[in-house]
């Protein structure tokens, strides 16, 4: 028999060959129907974005007029005590055995920063609206000044109280703090950094952008 073996290898048998072949059908069917729901599901999505931004546009004005912050609002946009800033602080923590502000801050700091380059998308709005720093958190998203935000936030919440946001005219952002006589500075979108003595620090910056105002939860100024 074993002679046979290499002509019974050619033999076409109808009833495996038929059974294969409505499988192989099934399958295309499947995918067919998958990816035909999955495009009717990116056009449904599409259409409600052209809404919304119909929606956004139509009520601009009015949006962005409601927008517009106090000094003392602006403060607010800054917040240690947020859910979002909390948990992220209880995770950075969690690689330190203890923590002791004066020896880790610096490793702190560069752990918050990777956190909101890493995991915050960069996106702008069509319009100006602050997002709260718990819809930053939540949706993974935000413009260059809320990641700054969100930043100078947790960098509050790790003990450094002179954390600020520093923004631009045209709406780029820094981060800024002091730590053990050292001023550095951070450019959220880059990372760009700069540190040594303030005002060292801060000529560099004003020769290369044009910065508006700095502010934190109990400071604002000016440049």
């Amino acid at each position: 028999m074993l002679h046979l073996l290499p002509y019974l290898l050619d033999i076409e048998i109808p009833f495996f060959k038929k059974r294969k072949r409505k499988e192989k059908k099934a399958k295309s069917e499947e995918n067919a129907t998958g990816l035909k729901s999955s495009a009717e599901e990116i056009e449904k999505y599409k259409t409600k974005l052209a809404l919304y931004r119909a929606i956004i546009e139509r009520y601009r004005e009015e949006i962005e007029m409601h927008e517009n912050k106090t000094l003392a609002e602006l403060k607010t946009l800054i917040d240690s005590e947020s859910q979002g800033v909390k948990q992220i602080k209880e995770l950075i923590l969690a690689d330190f055995h203890p923590y002791i502000y004066e020896k880790d801050f610096l490793s702190a700091a560069e752990h918050a920063y990777q956190f909101v380059k890493d995991e915050i998308s960069p996106e702008t709005l069509p319009l100006d609206f602050w997002l709260t720093l718990d819809d930053i958190f939540n949706l993974k998203a935000g413009d260059d000044v809320d990641k700054a935000r969100f930043l100078c936030s947790l960098l509050i919440a790790l003990n450094n109280s002179n954390s600020k946001v520093i923004v631009e005219t045209n709406g780029k952002a820094f981060v800024s703090f002091d730590f053990n006589d050292i001023y550095y500075v951070i450019e959220i979108s880059t990372n760009e950094r700069f540190f040594g003595p303030r005002e060292e620090v801060l000529s560099k910056l004003k020769d290369k952008y044009k910065l508006s105002y700095e502010f934190n939860n109990s400071e604002y100024e000016e440049f």
